[in-house]
């Protein structure tokens, strides 16, 4: 068991890292190509990301 819990943790940090690496590579590739539209997407994907947060907690609370 523990060894399985040791791969499975070595697993889940690396692919975070990696996927936290790629953001930022994204949000940094997409600054350099246009600087207005990553201040778009810097102000609309979080919106995005709170409405579904909200719709997401209205739907579980219907559905129980």
């Amino acid at each position: 068991d523990v060894q399985e819990f040791k791969s499975s943790f070595k697993l889940l940090i690396s692919q975070g890292l990696r996927a936290s690496t790629q953001i930022v590579g994204s949000a940094v590739s997409l600054y350099c190509i246009s600087p207005s539209l990553a201040t778009l997407a810097s102000l609309v994907i979080p919106s995005i990301i709170a409405g579904g947060t909200v719709f997401g907690s209205v739907l579980r609370k219907l559905s129980r």
